[in-house]
C-alpha cells in the first residue's frame, strides 16, 4: 500500500481523504518533527498539502523543494491559479461539492501514483 503525506493544518480534508481511500492508500499526517525523517523511512509516495491561509504557504515552499509528487488543495481560487500556472503544481479547488472534489483526488492521486 503506497504512503500519502497529508499536510492539513485544520485536519478537515485529512480526514475525508482517510476515510474516502482508506482501503486503497495509506495515510500520515505531516508533522514538522518528523517531516524529513519520514520523506526517507515511510517511503512516501505523494504529499498533499491543504491551504487554509497565509502561514500554510510558508510550508508549503518548504515541500516544494522535496523530490515527491504535490497536490495544493485550496478554497481560494486565484491562489489555486497563481500556483498552477506560474509553478506547474497540481491543483484541487475545495469549493466545489464533496463528490466532486473526491473524484478530483482520486483521478489525481491515481494519475500521479501510476509510474511510482
Amino acid at each position: 500500500m503506497k504512503t500519502i503525506l497529508v499536510c492539513d493544518s485544520k485536519n478537515y480534508m485529512s480526514r475525508f481523504l482517510k476515510f474516502k481511500f482508506r482501503f486503497d492508500y495509506n495515510f500520515i499526517k505531516y508533522s514538522k518533527s518528523r517531516f524529513i525523517k519520514d520523506l526517507r523511512t515511510q517511503n512516501i509516495a505523494l504529499i498533499i498539502f491543504v491551504v487554509y491561509e497565509d502561514l500554510d504557504l510558508i510550508y508549503l515552499f518548504d515541500m516544494l523543494s522535496t523530490d515527491r509528487p504535490l497536490i495544493v488543495a485550496s478554497e481560494n481560487i486565484s491562489l489555486l491559479n497563481l500556483l498552477c500556472g506560474n509553478l506547474d503544481l497540481i491543483t484541487v479547488d475545495l469549493n466545489r461539492i464533496k463528490t466532486d472534489v473526491y473524484d478530483e483526488f482520486e483521478t489525481k492521486i491515481t494519475l500521479l501514483l501510476k509510474d511510482y
